[in-house]
């Protein structure tokens, strides 16, 4: 009879473990989705008033991505990023890049060049260079993205 007692209390501690596992990965589940939500609401709002002051390059894509992973993609490709030439002016090349689902660049083209085929190579072979882009906060990546620099981004920090 003890026994049988023992082996209910442990059957209803693991039910209610498990219940609170559940419940817990749900609230995480809600909490990530409020916070893709807001991400695109915010999103949204920045597209229809321009694009803010950037620090270092921009990156645009087609689906939503949270504040750091701007940040850690400029990071990813700028680490990668070697030119010692002087240039006049600051001009801004974009690149294209094409994304498989694990993150490696699958192909990267010059979209709008800068006018300085130097400054446009060398932005080009740090994505090449880069490989693998790193992964959201969502754990995703994007399809496809487009990464704008100038020399003056070598700068920041």
């Amino acid at each position: 009879e003890k026994a049988q007692k023992d082996r209910a209390d442990k059957l209803a501690k693991e039910k209610a473990e498990k219940a609170e596992a559940q419940k817990r990965a749900a609230a995480e589940e809600a909490r990530l989705t409020k916070m893709r939500e807001e991400n695109l609401q915010r999103m949204m709002g920045q597209m229809g008033g321009g694009s803010p002051a950037g620090t270092g390059g921009t990156v645009a894509k087609e689906a939503s991505y949270s504040n750091s992973y701007k940040g850690k993609i400029q990071a990813a490709i700028k680490a990668n990023l070697i030119f010692n030439r002087s240039i006049s002016g600051n001009p801004a090349v974009e690149i294209d890049i094409r994304v498989g689902p694990g993150g490696t660049i699958i192909s990267q083209r010059i979209k709008t060049p800068s006018g300085n085929k130097e400054w446009d190579d060398a932005v080009l072979r740090a994505v090449e260079r880069t490989g693998t882009l790193p992964r959201d906060v969502d754990g995703k990546v994007p399809e496809h993205l487009v990464v704008s620099y100038t020399p003056s981004d070598l700068m920041r920090p």
